[in-house]
């Protein structure tokens, strides 16, 4: 289990620590967007009020995606493990939870990522191995053999680079609502959002009926 945990903590950390190339085709992107929508206009939006945020069983608070949620993952809510038994415990417990991920590397992304280019991404394995390591405290995740000092680092990495995507992708959509002639913030991100499904690939009628807006 270690040894495929490491091949795929290595394989997420060669992932840019800040959206760097997405960043320096912003210009780009905004004068292309500009064109795209008047060529093709994405269906209407129906606003729909989402919930401010929710809690599992545990108390944590769930993020609430691309809304502009806390965290990708859940908040630490119990205080760090001091005795040796609850030290055991939470070793045990992140371990059990890396197997887990490590076996169904393919199982559904909860909760939803936090900004829109890990919402669209194929590859949804960084995420969810963050979602794991950030419900954990620094002394435990570094007590795991073998891969302690890659997780904690890749804890790191990854939080900053979310925080940078999504700062950018706020920024983007500001941009965005200058370009069209709607004045509600959600359908900028509804514009974007298209853009990206678009560039990925998929049609106007798959995005409907996959229900991606």
């Amino acid at each position: 289990m270690f040894d495929a945990l490491q091949a795929g903590i290595t394989w997420a950390q060669s992932l840019p620590a800040a959206p760097k190339g997405v960043i320096s085709m912003v210009f780009v992107l905004l004068c292309g967007l500009a064109i795209f929508v008047l060529w093709q206009r994405p269906p209407e939006p129906v606003p729909e009020k989402q919930p401010s945020g929710t809690t599992n069983q545990a108390g944590n608070a769930a993020s609430t995606g691309q809304s502009g949620g806390v965290t990708a993952g859940l908040y630490i809510n119990q205080a760090p493990p001091v005795t040796e038994q609850q030290k055991a415990e939470a070793l045990s417990g992140l371990q059990s939870e890396l197997e887990e991920l490590a076996n169904f590397p393919k199982r559904a992304d909860i909760p939803e990522p936090r900004t829109l280019l890990e919402y669209v991404s194929t590859i949804n394995f960084p995420h969810q191995l963050f979602v794991v390591v950030n419900r954990y405290y620094k002394n435990t995740i570094l007590s795991m053999p073998k891969v302690g000092g890659d997780s904690w680092e890749f804890k790191i990495n990854y939080y900053t680079y979310e925080g940078d995507e999504f700062a950018f992708e706020n920024d983007t959509t500001m941009a965005i609502g200058k370009l069209v002639n709607v004045e509600f913030s959600q359908a900028w991100t509804i514009y974007f959002r298209y853009f990206l499904l678009r560039a990925a690939g998929l049609s106007q009628q798959q995005i409907i009926e996959g229900g991606k807006l």
